[in-house]
């Protein structure tokens, strides 16, 4: 499968979220903002209008929404939400496999799409 890079509906060139950090399976358990670039998964937690700022400086992104972390490092809930990132549902399918890579594990019903 291809990647697709998906360029932020809003173009302003945002500082990264002091809060931003890679994906471990040692975050602590919260809701969170995801956002997947070429270097791996970055994560901050949720808020109003966080997905631009996860990365910073308007950069593109090839999967982004929200995430539910329960304790070490399990997913518990995934989806592909996020208004500045209007990526394709199987985004969720990249996830999965990054977030296994980075040491994370995914709960058997965690996965939620959203078609856009």
């Amino acid at each position: 499968m291809p990647l697709t890079a998906y360029v932020p509906k809003d173009l302003e060139r945002y500082r990264r979220h002091e809060q931003s950090t890679p994906f471990s399976a040692s975050l602590p358990a919260g809701v969170y903002v995801y956002v997947q670039d070429c270097a791996g998964f970055w994560v901050a937690p949720d808020g109003s209008h966080r997905h631009p700022r996860v990365l910073g400086g308007a950069r593109p992104a090839v999967a982004a929404g929200e995430l539910i972390l329960g304790e070490n490092g399990e997913v518990l809930s995934i989806n592909n939400l996020s208004g500045t990132f209007q990526c394709a549902p199987d985004c969720l399918l990249l996830f999965v496999g990054g977030i296994i890579v980075q040491g994370g594990k995914i709960a058997a019903a965690a996965i939620s799409r959203y078609e856009v």
